[in-house]
């Protein structure tokens, strides 16, 4: 019972501490989520950037599937929103192409070709 009680007591002081006294990141060391970030972000283009992507999520809907499930990953999980007045229980979505950009089958119904003009 006595060794409990010497264990108790040299319990150190974990308060933190300015400048790094006893851990964390050293002071002018490379963040590692940067270097992560950086490193991804140069593949990406090596790969092909935007175009590269979008070749590849259009070749199957498998592709399309896991582009999506990452899309919403990076999402926020928890928007607030102060909203003051009535909600009349509508819900208006409205979708927005890319000048130029190739509209999925049915078109945009402004009888163009499914076409957005540039």
């Amino acid at each position: 019972m006595a060794e409990v009680v010497k264990q108790t007591e040299k319990k150190r002081d974990t308060k933190f501490k300015r400048g790094n006294p006893g851990g964390g990141r050293p002071k002018g060391s490379k963040n590692k989520f940067t270097s992560l970030r950086d490193s991804f972000i140069e593949v990406f283009d090596r790969l092909g950037g935007v175009d590269g992507l979008y070749d590849w999520a259009d070749k199957n809907a498998h592709n399309q599937g896991q582009f999506y499930q990452w899309i919403t990953k990076m999402l926020p999980t928890n928007i607030d929103i102060d909203h003051k007045g009535t909600i009349d229980g509508k819900l208006t979505i409205e979708v927005v192409y890319l000048k130029g950009a190739e509209v999925p089958a049915g078109g945009n119904g402004d009888g163009n070709g499914g076409k957005v003009p540039a």
